[in-house]
This record gives C-alpha cells, sequence and structure tokens, in this order.
C-alpha cells in the first residue's frame, strides 16, 4: 500500500473571495480527501508539529512568523529564498530553499523530504538550533541597540 499524502493550508486569506476561490480549485482538482483548509489558526502549533514538511511557498515575505513556529518545532522546512527568509534558513543546511514562481522546484525540495525522513530528521534539528542561536530575545534586543548606536553616529557626523 502506498502512503498517502496530506496536506494543510494553514493561515488566513486575505479575503472571502479568496478563500472561496482556493476551495473551488481544491474540489474541481478532486483533492477535496487530500487538502485541509484550516484558515486562520489562533494557535497553528499543533497542527505545525504534525506537520511532516513545512511547506512555505512565498512570493515575498519579509520575515514569516511560520517558519520561525516550524523551527521552534523542529519541523524540517521548504521555502521560496525571497525577503528575509534567507536569512532565516541556510539552504541546505536549516532549510531548503527553492527560487519563488518554480514550483517544480518546490515540489523536488518537498518531495526529497518526504521520502528522506533522516534528512527530515537533521534539517529540523538544525531549523531547531539556528532559532535558538540567532532568533533568541537577547539577540534581538543587541541588533536593536545596535541599530540605534549606528543610526546616532550616523546623525552625529
Amino acid at each position: 500500500m502506498k502512503n498517502r499524502v496530506r496536506v494543510a493550508l494553514v493561515g488566513a486569506f486575505p479575503d472571502a473571495a479568496s478563500e472561496a476561490r482556493a476551495r473551488t480549485r481544491i474540489e474541481a482538482l478532486g483533492l477535496a480527501g487530500t487538502i485541509v483548509v484550516t484558515g486562520f489558526l489562533p494557535n497553528p502549533f499543533p497542527v505545525v508539529r504534525a506537520l511532516d514538511v513545512l511547506v512555505h511557498p512565498a512570493v515575498r515575505d519579509p520575515f514569516p512568523l511560520a517558519l520561525l513556529e516550524g523551527m521552534a518545532l523542529g519541523r524540517p522546512i521548504v521555502a521560496t529564498a525571497v525577503g528575509g527568509i534567507p536569512e532565516m534558513l541556510v539552504g541546505g543546511e536549516s532549510g531548503v530553499l527553492v527560487p519563488p514562481d518554480d514550483p517544480a522546484a518546490l515540489a523536488g525540495g518537498i518531495v526529497g523530504l518526504l521520502r528522506d525522513p533522516a534528512r527530515r530528521e537533521a534539517l529540523g534539528a538544525a531549523a531547531f538550533s539556528r532559532l535558538r542561536t540567532h532568533f533568541t530575545l537577547d539577540g534581538f534586543a543587541r541588533a536593536m541597540f545596535e541599530t540605534f548606536d549606528q543610526a546616532v553616529a550616523d546623525g552625529v557626523r
């Protein structure tokens, strides 16, 4: 028996019409039993924790909270290399980064991880480690004060 892929489409839609289009498209493709649309979840952690792979195919995203949530739960991540994502994840080390608007690369990244449990585990652990070392509250505060200090120094000249 083959394994069956299930997809959870998690997050808010920009408007009701967008959500309706997505649901209609899912139904038209015969994927209603495969894709679950959750919409906005006030607490996404139970769903994210259950994922084998977290996929974030953004066209633009300065600093996606969804990736921090996935990193905190040690989930392996496939994401597009846009906005701040390449600063969050190191391609091949703590996540799989693919070009935006490249469905073949996105699918390749997902399928590659689904077929390789050891790599999923290693990337998830590396994502968690990166979160703990690069995205702490102390680190954020230090970076903010460095930015303020630099702005003051630039203004003094």
